[in-house]
């Protein structure tokens, strides 16, 4: 919840931003328009991935990067993926658990957009033993199967 929401329940009694002094606390500003996001969203915007236009109000902004075509098929994972650790970043920021933030917040995403890319798009199969059962199952990819259904 942002400052400015937990003001307006009661809950703290200033709305200014934590980790940017000076102004309320809004969404838009955590996940679009705060120096720490738009850093993010540079490295990206030079990749030529996603919507970045600092202009459009947030709903339509998030909207944008959920249903842009480009080239990377993966770019809404990605975003949404951006967005959550932005806010768990900020999250951090706020209980002073800083050294929970990664130094080179760029690589980080990348190295994790890399190990989701390979989960989903690498078959890979596991067996998996339930007690009592009578067939031997496994999991490829995304897709069940059970050894009586070959």
């Amino acid at each position: 919840m942002t400052n400015t929401n937990r003001v307006r329940r009661g809950m703290a009694s200033n709305p200014e931003r934590n980790m940017c002094p000076g102004l309320p606390e809004y969404t838009d500003h955590i996940f679009h328009t705060c120096e720490r996001a738009r850093e993010v969203w540079h490295y990206f915007e030079q990749a030529n991935t996603g919507v970045h236009d600092p202009n459009l109000e947030l709903k339509e902004w998030v909207l944008c990067n959920l249903t842009h075509m480009t080239t990377d098929t993966m770019w809404p994972m990605k975003f949404t993926f951006a967005l959550w650790w932005l806010w768990r970043w900020r999250n951090e920021a706020c209980l002073g658990r800083i050294s929970n933030i990664p130094g080179d917040k760029i690589r980080f995403l990348f190295m994790s957009f890399k190990e989701i890319s390979n989960a989903w798009l690498s078959p890979q199969k596991w067996h998996i033993w339930v007690e009592g059962a009578q067939e031997e199952t496994w999991w490829v990819g995304n897709h069940h199967r059970s050894a009586a259904s070959h």
